[in-house]
């Protein structure tokens, strides 16, 4: 025999039903003690019960409050009325009554929960009464223009914080026109939005699609009714493999332009790239220029040079017949030395050719 809490024997008479009730199992005793066993039983039964009510009821209080408290809390943060709530705390929302709006506290004042202004803009004209300063209008505070009498205020001249009104600094006129334009908030359809983007191009570098910024290959035919570094491919039909290597690499062929080479207009002045002048045959008296090179077909001519020379100033001279030793032709040093000496140069020697560079006003001429 074993014995529960409260002390009724539970043998082989009785046994315990799944919710721990006890039931009669074994008939094989006298009246007395089936009754006396009976009654201790439905007491039992009875008892059980009742805590079982009991727990029910503490868990159903505990849920009523918890519930009570969660709409208190609602409550607290949400209400409904004509009139702005007193003492909120940022992010209560006020459905405003007056003006069918609903509004949020967002630490200084309550403001538009949604778009105040349906599309994109909306404007309100009033005609001003004398010394009049408030004027009602629909906006989104911070998004709509006042103007007076067509001259658009600036934000210091009015106050427009509650998305209904917006008051003057200064009192308007009789009869002056004030007109308010606000704007609305809206989405643009049929576009990417951040994440979208960022979306789309994370693909397109999974799938190596794009364009390289630096490094890597591309393959295939470029096309383009473009540009590529400024040159106009379509047009004027430059290949990449006729192009002018940018270092290194070998040209072959003439090379013309139309423009300059290093800063030299090579057109212009017939300048060698390698500041060589060009070669002028000369049969007549001349005053030379600096980097002019002259090739002499004539003797007893004269070859000026230029004057008031700068330093590094140079000119060719060059017997262009062979025979200059029988008709010796001068040059004429133009107020400068030729050679450290005040005088002219014959030049007489056969085929001979000298490149005359001015040096200072001593030496003059360098030969």
């Amino acid at each position: 025999m074993t014995s529960n809490a409260d002390g009724l024997a539970i043998g082989g008479a009785f046994a315990q039903d799944s919710n721990d009730n006890l039931l009669l199992v074994n008939a094989d005793i006298d009246a007395a003690d089936a009754a006396r066993i009976a009654a201790e039983l439905a007491q039992t039964n009875a008892e059980t019960a009742e805590t079982n009510a009991e727990t029910a009821e503490f868990n159903a209080g505990g849920h009523a409050t918890t519930a009570a408290n969660s709409l208190a809390t609602f409550i607290g943060q949400y209400v409904s009325q004509a009139v702005e709530p007193t003492s909120p705390d940022e992010g209560d929302l006020w459905f405003d009554e007056a003006n069918n709006k609903m509004k949020v506290y967002d630490g200084s004042g309550f403001i538009n929960a949604s778009g105040a202004v349906n599309g994109i803009d909306n404007s309100v004209q009033h005609t001003a009464t004398a010394d009049q300063e408030i004027f009602t209008a629909t906006y989104d505070v911070g998004h709509l223009q006042v103007f007076l009498n067509g001259i658009r205020l600036d934000a210091a001249d009015y106050t427009a914080t509650n998305g209904s009104t917006v008051e003057l600094v200064a009192g308007a006129t009789l009869n002056d026109v004030v007109f308010i334009h606000s704007f609305g908030v809206f989405a643009l359809a049929d576009h990417y939005n951040r994440a979208e983007s960022d979306a789309l191009y994370a693909s397109i570098a999974a799938t190596n699609s794009a364009l390289p910024k630096s490094g890597g290959a591309m393959t295939g035919a470029i096309t383009t009714n473009s540009t590529f570094d400024g040159r106009n491919v379509a047009a004027d039909g430059v290949l990449a493999t006729n192009a002018l290597p940018k270092s290194g690499g070998a040209m072959t062929g003439a090379i013309t332009t139309n423009s300059t080479f290093d800063g030299r207009d090579v057109a212009a002045d017939g300048t060698k790239l390698d500041n060589v002048a060009t070669p002028v045959i000369t049969g007549t008296s001349v005053t030379a220029t600096n980097a002019s090179n002259h090739v002499v077909s004539a003797g007893g001519i004269t070859i000026t040079l230029p004057v008031n020379p700068s330093v590094g100033n140079y000119v060719i001279i060059k017997d262009g017949t062979g025979v200059a030793a029988a008709t010796p032709f001068t040059v004429a040093r133009n107020g400068s030395n030729i050679a450290s000496a005040a005088t002219d140069l014959t030049f007489d020697k056969n085929f001979a050719e000298v490149v005359m560079t001015y040096v200072n006003s001593t030496i003059g001429w360098s030969i």
